[in-house]
């Protein structure tokens, strides 16, 4: 299990907001999801900040880990890498479409707030991701080639 976060049942979160996954992780357990997953942040930040981070985009938890999963089976492509972070931003939105209705005009600050932090996090990850797809693409090589 995972040291940052307690488990939490990922399955539920993403057939409950109906978010888009691999075939990869359809059929994982949920063990092996959360230990995939190491909150919102890259793995060189500090704990301390990743959980801060979590704490105040816990809403997207679920499209985090399914990008945390695409990352930790990343086959080190730009067209992969774009694909995880164009789902991720998909995901994200599906979330926000799930929780609050744009018929509801007293919603509209809260999807304003969460598309805010959803378009945040998505820039980050495009911007700032590719070293953690190589990285996790390395590691994964050399796993392969240590068995």
């Amino acid at each position: 299990m995972s040291n940052f976060i307690d488990m939490i049942d990922f399955h539920s979160m993403i057939a409950t907001y109906n978010l888009e996954v691999s075939d990869s992780m359809k059929n994982a357990s949920n063990t092996e999801i959360n230990n995939c997953y190491n909150g919102c942040g890259a793995d060189w930040m500090p704990t301390w900040s990743r959980v801060a981070i979590d704490e105040v985009v816990r809403l997207f938890r679920g499209a985090i880990a399914v990008h945390d999963w695409d990352f930790s089976h990343s086959d080190g492509t730009l067209k992969s890498f774009d694909l995880a972070n164009a789902r991720f931003w998909r995901n994200m939105k599906k979330i926000i479409n799930y929780l609050y209705s744009y018929w509801n005009i007293f919603d509209y600050p809260n999807i304003i707030r969460q598309l805010s932090k959803a378009r945040t996090l998505y820039r980050f990850v495009d911007l700032l991701g590719w070293k953690a797809w190589v990285d996790a693409f390395n590691t994964n090589q050399m796993l392969n080639t240590a068995v």
